[in-house]
């Protein structure tokens, strides 16, 4: 019998999609389109919302009609690390005149005997007070928005569109390369993710009219 050679199959390539970057594009998709019908359009608040909850619509069916045509899972690819501290944990601040040879700390009142009055002393220990609660918390205010309130938000955001956009994918089956499966299942979870939106806008309407 005559030998056939047979090519070797080649294995077909998983395809994995990125989490961060679909999250990035699909939130900023969100963001620059409400954005756009809130400050570009002059109508009526409920028309301009109804518009947002219409272009979300959009957005959502193609990033999920996107990710189904492709194929594959939407991969955690986000690596998260916790808040760093800002200051120098050896650093103690001194209680005590840096200049003072004998270590004494009572000659501040003594300075000011017959510049201030008891009153004046009082408002100037106040006033004091208030500079240095101020120099000490804005640090610690920029440190906990920058370092704990934003990373937070984020964790927020990229867990909720991960989670839809992977639950999408992942409860869709095969639709790789199938066009209408794929146009079927993205315009399902669109009207999915877009019905909190417009049931808020409908009710808005009921209580308006009434």
């Amino acid at each position: 019998m005559p030998l056939v050679e047979t090519t070797p199959t080649q294995p077909t390539r998983k395809v994995r999609n990125s989490g961060r970057k679909a999250v990035v594009a699909l939130f900023a998709s969100l963001t620059l389109a409400a954005v756009a019908v809130l400050l570009i359009l002059r109508l009526p608040a409920v028309a301009e919302w109804w518009l947002v909850a219409i272009a979300w619509w959009v957005i959502w069916f193609l990033m999920i009609a996107i990710l189904l045509y492709r194929g594959g899972a939407v991969r955690d690819d986000v690596q998260w690390s916790g808040p760093r501290w800002w200051f120098r944990k050896n650093a103690k601040p001194s209680l005590t005149n840096p200049r003072s040879k004998s270590g004494s700390s009572d000659w501040f009142p003594w300075a000011l005997d017959g510049v201030f009055t008891c009153g004046q002393l009082g408002e100037f220990a106040f006033m004091l007070g208030i500079v240095v609660a101020a120099v000490v918390l804005i640090p610690l205010l920029a440190w906990a928005v920058v370092e704990v309130l934003i990373p937070l938000a984020a964790l927020v955001v990229y867990v909720t569109l991960r989670g839809a956009l992977a639950l999408a994918a992942v409860a869709s089956g095969r639709c790789r390369r199938d066009l209408w499966r794929t146009i079927g299942f993205a315009g399902f979870w669109a009207t999915a993710y877009s019905a909190p939106l417009a049931f808020v806008l409908w009710l808005c309407s009921i209580a308006r009219d009434q």
